[in-house]
């Protein structure tokens, strides 16, 4: 499973500006819908076999599972 968080969108636009959002942000900005997009290429191409019951966290560290 792919677990994006803020993705850089038109529709999210406006809410990415707030600086709160930001703050949250470990790496100062939001994910890009083609770093998304990689992932899911990834897992659709190239991931092994033995890639199952995981969920990929697309978020830029802004939530950690633990």
């Amino acid at each position: 499973m792919v677990a994006p968080g803020w993705v850089s969108t038109d529709r999210v636009a406006r809410a990415i500006q707030d600086r709160a959002v930001l703050a949250d942000q470990p790496l100062g900005r939001v994910a890009t819908p083609e770093e998304v997009a990689q992932v899911v290429s990834f897992c659709a191409l190239d991931a092994p076999a033995s890639l199952t019951g995981a969920i990929l966290d697309v978020n830029g560290a802004s939530y950690l599972r633990t």
